[in-house]
């Protein structure tokens, strides 16, 4: 773990489950100042079209910046290597989890332990892209786009655990996931929210439509990061590689990203399988060529 963000969320979580009421929820309490993170979109990320002021934004959201600490209330900061890491978040990863379990009538002890055994699964040194901030982003894409959801909670769930188990190389991080949800939420009465979680998260492992709106919905918003601006695809692709390489070496990486992953969706010529973020392709082809550029010629991402 990174230093002791996950000790004093373990504690926020506990504190919050002894105070036996739900914690007040703030979409955003980040301070921000000029530099190169991308703000969020509707879509969740900005794309180059936003950046080049094409298309209308919320003037209320903030167009760049560097995450830094905040003296109330410490979000996400970036530590300088390609994870965002929580140092103290009670606004944000721990809350948004509270105060979901408590609507799903878990009780004090699982919620907590459940809530702990998330916060270090996503925290954890290796999860270079696949951590908090990830999940953070998904869950402000789905509060946007909640009334497109058949059922936003169980949305929700599976975006708090569609990659609870994350194995680089493995084809089964998405079953193992799901079983994982449902183990430990087996006590919940609402089956069909679980269910419903599970069958989102298992969609995550293809990517491909299924005609079921939700599903759809729903993987777009997890791939809604191949469509943002360079800087912040940029650090996209090199977590992703410093997640794989450690097990399957530089170059494996780079001939299964791109024979794999790369290649197909290229071939297909799109990404996304909504009309949400079917204007978003062009932006994510574009993206999609230049890694492949990239991990052919042998070179690396430029991240802040």
């Amino acid at each position: 773990m990174r230093g002791c963000g996950v000790r004093r969320l373990a504690a926020a979580l506990n504190n919050a489950a002894h105070a036996g009421q739900a914690p007040v929820l703030h979409k955003r309490r980040l301070v921000w100042s000029q530099g190169a993170r991308p703000g969020l979109t509707e879509a969740g990320y900005n794309t180059p079209q936003e950046e080049a002021g094409s298309v209308p934004r919320r003037a209320s959201r903030p167009r760049r910046g560097r995450l830094q600490s905040c003296s109330r209330s410490q979000g996400l900061r970036y530590d300088g290597g390609p994870q965002w890491v929580i140092d103290v978040d009670r606004d944000r990863f721990v809350p948004l989890w509270d105060g979901l379990a408590r609507k799903l009538g878990i009780g004090d002890e699982p919620r907590s332990a459940v809530g702990r055994e998330l916060v270090e699964a996503y925290s954890s040194e290796d999860r270079h892209y696949h951590g908090v901030s990830h999940i953070l982003t998904m869950l402000d894409a789905i509060e946007r786009f909640e009334a497109r959801f058949q059922d936003p909670d169980a949305a929700r769930l599976a975006a708090f655990f569609h990659d609870v188990v994350y194995l680089p190389g493995r084809t089964d991080n998405e079953q193992r996931s799901a079983e994982r949800l449902a183990s430990l939420l087996a006590e919940v009465e609402d089956a069909q929210v679980i269910d419903r979680a599970c069958e989102l998260i298992m969609a995550t492992g293809e990517h491909r439509m299924s005609g079921n709106p939700s599903v759809d919905l729903f993987i777009d918003v997890d791939m809604s990061i191949l469509a943002a601006s360079w800087p912040e695809y940029s650090k996209y692709a090199e977590g992703v590689m410093r997640e794989y390489t450690p097990a399957s070496g530089d170059q494996a990486y780079r001939k299964g990203r791109v024979e794999l992953f790369l290649n197909p969706i290229l071939a297909r010529g799109s990404v996304f399988v909504t009309s949400t973020y079917a204007p978003l392709d062009a932006a994510a082809m574009t993206n999609l060529a230049t890694e492949r550029e990239i991990l052919a010629s042998g070179g690396r991402f430029d991240v802040l």
